[in-house]
């Protein structure tokens, strides 16, 4: 459903970021797999939303373990995007 956030607004925002596993091939490629992704604004997915991401890989760096948790929140009846209606979440957590 690629073509569901053409001209959109809106990007394919990783919820696992690629970089958090970049050190393993498979985990990369995977991370590009759309259950992995939710539509994001765009901006928002490289301001605000990455400026997020840092500072957890800054926590993780420092700690002797970490565990995250993140996920999109739907509304009963979500707005949707392009031809093939992606849900667009009503909110993110990290």
């Amino acid at each position: 459903m690629l073509a569901g956030y053409r001209s959109t607004g809106f990007s394919r925002g990783h919820l696992v970021p690629a970089r958090d596993v970049a050190h393993d091939e498979e985990a990369l490629r995977d991370s590009f797999l759309l259950s992995n992704a939710v539509p994001q604004n765009s901006v928002m997915n490289r301001s605000s939303r990455s400026r997020l991401e840092n500072q957890v890989r800054k926590l993780a760096e420092e700690a002797d373990s970490v565990i995250v948790v993140t996920g999109a929140i739907f509304t009963e009846r979500p707005d949707r995007i392009g031809a093939g209606g992606v849900a667009v979440p009503s909110a993110l957590y990290k």
